[in-house]
């Protein structure tokens, strides 16, 4: 089945708030992988299966959350099978997909919202159907300029199917990240892609294309919407009902541009716009460095969110975090960086710091 990627990793997040009008004014919420073992495989052919791609992650970790009272752990182990079936041509490609997920958990959720025993585990089937396409492109020939000589205009429509299975007693899971934020849905999500390709050296020295900027503008349609669904999607971050207080089949309009003049620099800047209560709803705006020892990032997050009909919650939000290697240590894997603002996020001021370490190898 081809090399595999497994990773050692442990890392903390503390994220920091600050209220005056509480009667605890400053308080932290604590979120740490103490520590993670991941084992992964990218999607390969599988060789006596003509077209067929087989891709893999499992995990097994400890986790421990928490704030400035108590600080819980429990052990969380995943695993999650992908078989897909690309077919493409000149200008449009087709890819059905089936996956399983199976997730123990070392404790579930009490009435308080903590994690205690006992142990609960969950597992879906999921399927899905992604479409791109038609493609459009042009090239444009630039001689003499600094950053390339050549460049690539794409723009393509992409509408994804997907129905995952019910996920049973979906209340009582822990909550840690967006891998725990899976309920049982059937939605459709469609979008508007473009891309700028320019000619840049390889690895290897030889021009070859890169992509430097990455613009899409989608939006997700919810056909069912009775358990939820729309509230749980980790695309979005807006409101999930109407000015009439009902559930929404209809998502927020997100904008996702990402900037990545070379592999170690990368921006990115997100925009929702509530079709529902018809305003801009959140911003946010990230940018990170990342060198064989060294490691930033930054990140802005803004919002305003419906709690009910007529009242808002205003969150505004900075962090920002560093990962190094010394000299000594084992080749990087994926550096963990901080994720952008959740639903548990203060409504005023909070910054993060983010220590971590990581090693990886193949076999």
């Amino acid at each position: 089945m081809g090399p595999a990627l497994v990773q050692l990793q442990a890392d903390s997040t503390d994220t920091f708030y600050f209220d005056p009008t509480s009667g605890t004014p400053e308080t932290f919420d604590r979120r740490r992988h103490m520590p993670s073992l991941l084992l992964s495989q990218s999607p390969r052919k599988i060789r006596p299966l003509a077209g067929v791609v087989f891709g893999y992650d499992a995990r097994g970790e400890e986790l421990e959350v928490g704030d400035q009272d108590r600080v819980d752990s429990y052990s969380r182990f995943d695993v999650n099978p992908r078989l897909s079936r690309p077919f493409s041509s000149s200008f449009l490609q087709l890819t059905p997909q089936l996956q399983y997920r199976y997730t123990h958990y070392g404790a579930s959720l009490n009435p308080r919202g903590k994690p205690r025993d006992p142990a609960i585990d969950r597992k879906y089937f999921e399927t899905g159907l992604e479409l791109r396409g038609p493609s459009f492109s042009r090239v444009f020939n630039t001689p003499g300029n600094f950053y390339s000589e050549r460049f690539k205009h794409v723009i393509a429509p992409e509408v994804t199917y997907t129905y995952r299975t019910k996920v049973e007693e979906f209340d009582l899971i822990p909550r840690f990240d967006y891998l725990d934020f899976f309920p049982g849905t059937n939605e459709v999500r469609y979008g508007l892609v473009q891309q700028l390709y320019a000619k840049r050296p390889g690895k290897n020295g030889k021009m070859e294309p890169y992509e430097f900027l990455n613009w899409r503008l989608g939006q997700t349609y919810y056909v069912d919407i009775a358990n939820g669904q729309n509230q749980f999607d980790p695309n979005y971050s807006s409101a999930v009902f109407g000015p009439s207080g009902q559930a929404a089949h209809l998502s927020p309009l997100q904008s996702r541009l990402r900037i990545r003049p070379t592999p170690r620099v990368s921006t990115n800047f997100d925009v929702e716009y509530d079709v529902n209560f018809h305003d801009v709803q959140s911003l946010s705006f990230s940018t990170s460095v990342n060198y064989t020892r060294l490691g930033l990032d930054a990140r802005w997050y803004k919002g305003v969110f419906h709690t009910t009909i007529d009242q808002v919650s205003k969150r505004n939000t900075m962090r920002g975090s560093a990962s190094s290697c010394p000299a000594s240590s084992p080749p990087p894997g994926p550096r963990t960086t901080t994720s952008r603002a959740r639903p548990w996020c203060s409504p005023r001021r909070a910054c993060a710091t983010t220590c971590s370490a990581a090693a990886s190898s193949r076999r």
